[in-house]
């Protein structure tokens, strides 16, 4: 009975220096979780703990301005006012229909404010932040002034003042600038979502895209404290947003209002660029778009009737539209003759009314043809059969070695993110395009600017600069900057590129000249290259007749040119779609251009 005794008291010592050893083992662990908790990840808990009770408000940064050359300002802002909802202050019940019927009650105060706004925020209500002001529209200074009177009435409403785009000079250069545009989900996928919280606008096109993180500037930071409910008490400290950049472009506004007056409602563009430098001096698009209507909510039927208007005011057609060059690659092709030795300045060829090549035809403008010509006369009459001959005898092999140092067929690298490449064409790039072989018939119509050969305005201006400057070449750019632009200079014999730009000037001067009637528009020397470009083929013995064609299917009208001739101030590129003649549409916008910023920078004659 004793020995039981003993052996239960020794289990009940047992069992409690146990339990003591588990108690002791869990305060020691809570011990060691208290301090782990307090002093190793204090900041951590700390973080989450003022989470509970800062808020962090992002402040939008102001947008850099774009201005021209002289400092006209083209892309500003100013201070616009816009009602907001706040659902953490709504009145209970904060219900999204209860939102609605006061959204109607606003129709008759607010203009903005109709199904559109409505529609918006039902689509927004249950990704919206509670505890962020949402943007429902704009409104008037006038519209704000009566809100701030009765604002008591309508909690959960208020009106804040708020800087947003404008371009004040409308359509002018709107394909340059850009516009911006609403920041879409998509948007956020490739942008730095923390510099853009509080951010309701992004670059679309032009320069607004282009320099988008230049433009846009550094998101500030407001730190709140709030109560329980989410409502604001004070505010404890602020970072500052930094400003976005303004750009000065090369671009003159004047040349380049000019340029589009010029162009008028014809579809077109015209470049000019300083050769010197590679400024881009105007890079006008017809037509043109008011950037202004993106900055308030365009209904998805407004931006529909801009996408399906068959004129496309939206596409920058001296960047990204694609035309055969026509006749104005003609001095190219001569270029690339002389420096081969298969021609020399000298060498004279029959020229009549066509060219026979294995039983095809190939035609001159001139129905009666042009006899006997040599380089210089070919240039300046618009010689077609000449450069028949001299493009088969150069193979298309040379062609496109000696048109690639000009970038023909290759993007310029213009600041500007919106560029076509264009097409020059090779045995490689036909079969790898069409999987069949090149022909010797499609060398010959290469050689008049026609065929697979497809460049840009811009691309044109940037060659035909290039051939001004005798070879030095640089890339264009549109916003100034103080760098070195210069790109490996085309290596040709002098007497080549002096042959060259004599028989350009014959084109403005000869009396046989194909831009004659343009030259006496400038008050300097010029030198140039008109083009026709066909866009439909017909029959290969009937005549062109324009009344036998839709407007669509007429010739585009190009001229190519620069001046002084001696000292090269200004390069042109002109481009009329379903212009007509070159020489009598394309080149007097040109010329006009040209003495325009020849006497605007004191260019005497």
């Amino acid at each position: 009975m004793i020995q039981n005794k003993h052996q239960n008291r020794n289990q009940v010592q047992t069992r409690l220096i146990i339990a003591l050893l588990v108690v002791f083992v869990l305060f020691v662990g809570l011990i060691l979780r208290m301090a782990w908790l307090q002093i190793t990840h204090h900041e951590k808990y700390q973080e989450l703990a003022d989470g509970n009770r800062i808020r962090v408000e992002p402040i939008a940064p102001i947008r850099g301005r774009i201005l021209d050359r002289g400092g006209q300002v083209l892309a500003d802002n100013q201070t616009v006012y816009i009602l907001e909802l706040h659902r953490d202050e709504l009145p209970r019940p904060r219900s999204l229909h209860s939102v609605l019927d006061k959204l109607d009650e606003f129709k008759s105060s607010f203009s903005s404010v109709d199904d559109r706004v409505a529609v918006r925020l039902q689509q927004q209500w249950r990704r919206m932040n509670r505890h962020l002001p949402f943007t429902l529209t704009r409104i008037t200074e006038e519209e704000a002034a009566r809100f701030s009177v009765d604002s008591w009435r309508y909690p959960g409403f208020s009106v804040n003042a708020v800087a947003q785009r404008i371009y004040p000079q409308g359509q002018r250069a709107s394909h340059a600038i850009g516009y911006v545009g609403r920041i879409t989900i998509e948007d956020l996928r490739t942008l730095d979502v923390e510099n853009y919280r509080n951010t309701d606008f992004v670059g679309r096109s032009g320069i607004e895209q282009s320099y988008e993180s230049e433009l846009h500037g550094q998101t500030g930071l407001r730190y709140v404290e709030v109560d329980a409910r989410g409502r604001q008490i004070r505010e404890l400290d602020r970072i500052a947003s930094q400003s976005g950049k303004d750009l000065i472009l090369s671009i003159d506004l004047e040349l380049q209002n000019f340029a589009e007056d010029l162009l008028g409602d014809r579809k077109g563009a015209i470049v000019a660029l300083d050769p010197q430098n590679g400024d881009v001096l105007a890079l006008a698009s017809t037509p043109t778009f008011d950037p202004n209507a993106f900055i308030a909510h365009m209904d998805n039927d407004r931006y529909q009737q801009l996408i399906r208007d068959p004129k496309k005011p939206l596409l920058n057609r001296a960047t990204q539209s694609r035309y055969p060059p026509g006749s104005t690659i003609k001095p190219f092709m001569g270029l690339i003759g002389l420096e081969s030795g298969l021609i020399t300045p000298a060498t004279k060829k029959y020229a009549g009314p066509s060219f026979e090549y294995k039983g095809m035809v190939y035609r001159d403008w001139k129905k009666e043809g042009h006899g006997t010509v040599d380089l210089d006369l070919a240039i300046t009459q618009s010689c077609d059969v000449f450069f028949y001959e001299l493009a088969l005898d150069m193979t298309i092999s040379r062609i496109d070695a000696g048109l690639a140092p000009f970038g023909i067929g290759e993007k310029t690298g213009i600041d500007l993110q919106s560029e076509s490449s264009g097409v020059r064409p090779n045995p490689a790039w036909k079969r790898r395009v069409q999987n069949k072989p090149w022909y010797p018939g499609e060398t010959i119509i290469v050689g008049i600017g026609q065929g697979y050969l497809l460049t840009t305005p811009l691309q044109l201006a940037s060659a035909t600069a290039t051939l001004a400057m005798q070879g030095k070449r640089y890339r264009p750019h549109i916003v100034h900057t103080e760098d070195d632009f210069s790109q490996p200079s085309v290596e040709m014999k002098t007497e080549n590129w002096k042959a060259v730009i004599h028989a350009m000037s014959h084109v403005m001067t000869a009396p046989t000249g194909t831009g004659r009637r343009s030259a006496p528009l400038v008050r300097s020397t010029i030198a140039g290259k008109t083009g026709t470009a066909q866009v439909v083929a017909f029959a290969k013995d009937s005549k062109y007749n324009a009344s036998n064609f839709s407007e669509e299917q007429l010739d585009h009208a190009l001229f190519v040119g620069f001046a002084p001739v001696s000292e090269p101030k200004i390069a042109i590129a002109v481009l009329i779609e379903n212009g007509g003649h070159g020489g009598e549409t394309a080149a007097p916008l040109a010329a006009l251009v040209a003495d325009f910023w020849l006497r605007k920078t004191g260019i005497t004659p």
